[in-house]
């Protein structure tokens, strides 16, 4: 079915984890047809790819390379919205992907669904993050708040509630900011960093 194979394509069509390990260590590229063979081989591997995304993020994010880690952490949301079948119709087919093709395909990636959406709101999370950095408001709090929406979790409720309260304050919107942070404390009531958050939110000044 597939031609011109690259050697990482291989890997995963033979379900060779070792090889697949390697290269992607060493740089291989993800095209759409990376992600299809990973989607009728093995979904096993669709994490791998997604965590290799994270990883290569989080690198560049920490060489102070951000907006290249952003382009991955934007690739690796747009990836896991289509394998979590955000854009299924009503008649079962997968709409905008080239990665799942029908809904035999996305019943194959159920064992990976709830992985897949913590990866999503790990994502969610680290662009809200840069967003906020980069004094992009609205973005980081339209990450946020759909993060929350998908969050399963408390460590993850509690990272979102925070960043977006956090959002809302340099938004200079207080009464949004401390209903947040409040939210964030009913989960760490010990936080030291939502103890400080509050204690500037009720500044009479404010």
């Amino acid at each position: 079915i597939f031609v011109d194979l690259r050697a990482v394509e291989i890997a995963i069509r033979y379900g060779n984890q070792n090889a697949v390990d390697i290269f992607l260590r060493r740089g291989a590229r993800l095209r759409t047809l990376t992600w299809r063979i990973a989607v009728i081989s093995e979904p096993e591997f669709v994490l791998v790819l997604i965590r290799k995304l994270l990883d290569d993020a989080a690198i560049l994010f920490r060489r102070k390379r951000p907006l290249e880690a952003l382009h991955r952490f934007e690739y690796a949301l747009e990836k896991c919205s289509e394998l979590m079948g955000d854009k299924i119709d009503q008649e079962n087919v997968m709409q905008a992907s080239n990665v799942v093709k029908n809904k035999t395909e996305f019943i194959r990636l159920a064992p990976i669904q709830s992985q897949l959406r913590e990866y999503k709101v790990q994502i969610l999370l680290a662009m809200a993050s840069l967003k906020r950095k980069n004094h992009e408001l609205a973005d980081a709090l339209s990450f946020t708040t759909e993060g929350l929406r998908l969050a399963e979790n408390n460590d993850s409720r509690f990272e979102l509630y925070l960043c977006r309260a956090k959002c809302f304050f340099d938004n200079k919107n207080i009464v949004k900011a401390r209903e947040d942070a409040e939210a964030a404390a009913t989960i760490r009531p010990d936080n030291s960093d939502v103890k400080n958050l509050l204690s500037i939110l009720s500044m009479p000044s404010l």
